[in-house]
């Protein structure tokens, strides 16, 4: 819109207040409000016209609707009377900035799925989002989990009017925001989110809607929601055929004032009522009522995440603009939160809209002090949460039914828009029809001039131009702004009043532990942000320069210090290293250290152990009324590496108080937990034990012979228990010298010792009934059926001759079986191969020297049948001692405890291995 464009002109609406009885000119001046106004808009006009309200240039005011701009510059410095109030809180940003906004949402929901509650139904009001740059790397691995044609859409942090804003499928477009502008500086942080693709339509346009919070207190927490809002609509018609076309996906008015078919006579916002009244018409009572309760859940959940980080003063209120999406099953989704939403009318229903809200909020502060305290409802605003509870149920008299606060039921405004419900649905995109009389009008945010493009469609030439407006900086103005601030502050003073220290560790890699110190050694990084009044200057007198660096030496840091720490190393103590200091007086302080902390380590479990060592941080001297820590853990695992020893369970952080040398301060403990990888113990030490052992019982109990005393076995025996105990010295060397605990490995040495030593003993046992069986003796009848085994009886031949007395030229060979067998007889040959001649005593005396020589030559022979005979009966013998009774039942007994022993030395360490 050009100058010459002609504005238009707004008529102030009537508007019926609080006021009982009319006062008289006297009592006016008497009780008249003095109010401050740095904004010439809508805000401006309702402050003029109310009754017995004046406007001052001087300090006297009651009333002051201050910019962004004095809230930096002049809040800490100012001095509050009992009754003067301000439009906002001193860091309104954690709600109302993008990334501080996803920052606290995420921390909320970790606290309540902590405590058990099912945060995917119970918590879940914005979509995935992740913070560009540091949380990079994360919205990586996310993006690689959801399927290819996943839209995302990318959000300048504190951008506004749809500026900057893009969508993208595919990794390589997000690079985008990572160029650098004309300048060199590099872009401003964005906000990548899981884009809703599912959004409810209205017509076939994608809308979102904006509602009006205010919020007099935050602990406790006072919270009112308007009755009236609107909803905008996107200017085209919405399909994800096609990411790059903002007048699809975007609803904001400045975006859809560019196209080229734009008509501002066209309705392109409905009120919240008239909204509603559609929502009820098409699912039912029950579904809008369930859609109300889910949408007051989300503005007190959100006001809830930011309740303590917010700081509390009754000096301030702030109305806040909550823009929702509502997808295809009605649930409400938090896009973003505004900070004193925008208050430039482009309409007379936007001025009256807004009129009537500004004014309900005034009526609300009661800064006359005419109302009780125990309202539920005044002008538009219904009470939502009184004193940190929702309000359940309150009665107003002029309705016909009881709303519910906490289940924000949003009533319709009195008055009601006569207006055809499907018009907006049956129009064409090309229509030239009369529309609906419902304007459309600029809800554009109140936003400082960041320089936000789209990184689509525009081009190198038109990113020059815009970048040529901006102011350049001024020769000199960094040198001078060091030199205002470092004569107004003094390093030795603290900063009046109780400082907050916003702390944020980041863990970067564990460098050790050491168990018999009992200590751990960690990298890491540190930052520690707070605000001091005495580092605020005004950007516009410098050059324009929002942002400095100071060397910490010159300037004051608080004294906190990690309690526990053993040794220290400051990696940039070589270093001057800066302060970062911002216009508003935040000073940020970040440096990299590697810290020894002093850990109680617990060796019950060792190497299978899990080890927490606490970083405890806290100020010296500053007591709990000074100093209060405040931990961040956006990215304490950012940059973290892993360690080959350790492996990272979690970090737990948590904020308590301690007390020191009688000195209550506040203290942060960060909480590390590890648990060991303990495949290199198990590999060099339990493994070889086990294989030393099994060797030992295999050894102790083989059959390898039956005969000698198999005294070699005790020496194995004897040098696996020697084995096992140089192992658990070298564990010993290992672990912290406890007396308490016995570590796990250690305890595993030493059971190996005692099988080893007990296999050993039975051994001995064994060669005794070995012992009994080599003597030949037999076991009685109850010691072979108690081990399973059955008497073998052997048939012992034993060998007689004698001469046959029909013929005595042959002998017969008699068998004769011990076990009672039948007598067995057999022939055998010649002795001599010749007819013997019958020879008597009587005979001649040439044939008895015959007979002599032949008599002898067959003892001879005889002889060498009895020698092949008692060989055979050795062998007989050997055969009877090894089917002895007790010589089976000492092989019985081998391989009973060899199975035994090497089952109870095998069982541990597989369990070990499992565990591992």
């Amino acid at each position: 819109m050009t100058s010459s464009a002609k504005e238009p002109r707004l008529t102030i609406p009537t508007i019926t207040t609080s006021q009982s009885t009319p006062q008289t000119p006297r009592e006016q001046r008497k009780k008249k409000i003095l109010f401050k106004c740095a904004l010439t808009n809508t805000i401006s006009d309702v402050l003029t016209n109310r009754d017995g309200w004046a406007q001052t240039q001087g300090d006297d005011w009651q009333f002051f609707w201050v910019t962004r701009e004095w809230m930096t510059t002049c809040y800490d410095k100012h001095k509050f009377s009992e009754k003067q109030l301000i439009c906002h809180f001193r860091n309104d940003f954690e709600l109302t900035r993008k990334d501080f906004l996803i920052k606290n949402y995420k921390k909320a929901r970790k606290v309540k799925e902590k405590s058990g509650v099912d945060v995917s139904q119970e918590f879940n009001f914005i979509p995935s989002s992740y913070v560009l740059p540091t949380e990079y790397h994360l919205f990586v691995e996310e993006f690689r989990k959801y399927p290819t044609d996943t839209i995302w859409i990318m959000k300048p942090v504190a951008g506004a009017q749809g500026k900057g804003i893009f969508l993208f499928r595919k990794l390589k477009h997000v690079q985008e925001w990572k160029k650098k502008d004309s300048t060199g500086s590099e872009a401003l942080p964005y906000v990548v989110q899981s884009y809703i693709s599912n959004p409810y339509l209205v017509g076939g346009k994608k809308f979102d809607v904006r509602i009006y919070v205010l919020v007099t207190s935050f602990r406790p927490m006072n919270a009112w929601v308007h009755r009236e809002g609107f909803a905008r609509f996107s200017h085209s018609r919405y399909s994800t055929d096609s990411v790059d076309d903002a007048f699809v996906h975007l609803t904001n008015v400045a975006v859809a004032k560019t196209a080229a078919d734009y008509d501002p006579e066209r309705g392109l916002k409905w009120s919240l009522p008239k909204l509603f009244r559609f929502f009820k018409s098409m699912h039912g009572q029950s579904k809008v009522s369930k859609t109300m309760n889910e949408l007051a859940k989300v503005i007190i959940e959100s006001l809830k995440s930011v309740q303590n980080l917010i700081i509390q003063d009754s000096h301030c209120f702030e109305l806040y603009g909550y823009d929702i999406l509502f997808d295809e099953n009605l649930k409400p989704w938090l896009l973003e939160v505004n900070a004193s939403p925008s208050l430039t009318a482009s309409s007379q229903e936007d001025f009256e809209l807004k009129y009537r809200v500004l004014n309900h909020m005034i009526d609300v502060l009661d800064v006359e002090k005419k109302l009780l305290g125990n309202e539920n409802e005044i002008g538009g605003f219904d009470i939502l949460v009184r004193n940190n509870k929702p309000v359940e149920i309150c009665k107003v008299p002029r309705h016909t039914q009881p709303f519910f606060g906490a289940q924000f039921n949003l009533r319709l405004a009195s008055r009601m828009q006569r207006i055809l419900l499907l018009t907006f649905l049956l129009i064409p995109l090309h229509s030239t029809t009369t529309h609906t009389t419902e304007s459309y009008f600029d809800s554009s945010e109140e936003a400082p001039n960041v320089l936000l493009n789209h990184l689509d469609g525009i081009d190198e030439e038109d990113l020059q131009e815009v970048n040529d407006t901006q102011p350049p900086f001024v020769p000199g103005s960094s040198k001078r702004l060091t030199e205002y601030l470092l004569s107004k502050h003094n390093l030795n003073a603290p900063p009046d009043g109780l400082l907050y220290v916003e702390y944020e560790l980041e863990l970067v890699h564990i460098l050790g532990i050491d168990e018999l110190k009992q200590t751990m050694t960690v990298l890491i990084y540190v930052d520690e942000h707070w605000i001091d009044p005495s580092l605020t200057w005004d950007p516009a007198l410098f050059g324009g320069i929002t942002k400095t660096w100071v060397p910490l030496d010159k300037i004051w840091v608080p004294d906190i210090i990690v309690f526990n720490m053993l040794a220290h190393e400051d990696l940039l103590s070589a270093v001057r290293a800066p302060a970062r200091i911002y216009s508003n007086g935040t000073v940020v302080a970040s440096h990299p250290a590697v810290h020894t902390v002093s850990c109680e380590i617990n060796i019950r479990h060792f190497p299978l152990d899990d080890q927490r060592c606490a970083i405890e941080i806290a100020s010296w001297a500053y007591g709990h009324e000074k100093i209060r820590l405040h931990a961040h853990t956006d990215h304490s695992l950012e940059h973290y590496k892993r360690n080959e020893e350790w492996h990272l369970l979690n970090l737990n952080v948590t904020e308590e108080k301690y007390e020191h040398e009688g000195i209550e301060v506040s203290e942060v403990k960060f909480e590390i937990s590890v648990k060991r990888r303990p495949l290199f113990y198990m590999v060099t030490l339990t493994f070889p034990s086990y294989i030393m052992c099994a060797i030992s019982v295999v050894g102790l109990f083989a059959r390898f012979s039956t005969t000698g005393e198999r005294e070699e076995r005790f020496t194995l025996g004897v040098t696996a228990i020697l084995t096992m105990a140089v192992l658990s010295l070298v564990v010993s060397e290992k672990v912290p010298h406890s007396s308490t605990h016995v570590p796990l490995l250690v305890a595993y040495f030493l059971f190996n010792m005692v099988i080893v030593s007990i296999a050993a003993m039975t051994t001995g046992i064994v060669m005794k009934v070995h012992r009994l069986g080599r003597y030949g003796d037999e076991p009685h009848e109850f010691w072979m059926k108690l081990f399973f085994l059955r008497p073998i009886f052997r048939n012992s031949n034993r060998r007689t001759y004698r001469m046959n007395p029909e013929e005595p030229t042959q002998v017969i060979l008699v068998s004769e079986t011990r076990n009672g067998g039948e007598l067995q007889t057999k022939k055998t040959s010649e002795l001599n191969g010749t007819a013997v001649k019958e020879v008597l005593l009587s005979s001649r005396l040439e044939a008895l020297e015959e007979y002599i020589r032949k008599m002898v030559h067959r003892c001879e022979t005889i002889k060498w049948e009895l020698d092949e005979i008692d060989a055979a009966e050795n062998i007989e013998s050997v055969r009877r001692r090894s089917t002895n009774g007790y010589v089976r039942i000492s092989e019985r007994l081998d391989i009973v405890f060899m199975f035994f022993f090497l089952s109870t030395v095998t069982i541990p360490v597989v369990v070990l291995f499992y565990l591992s």
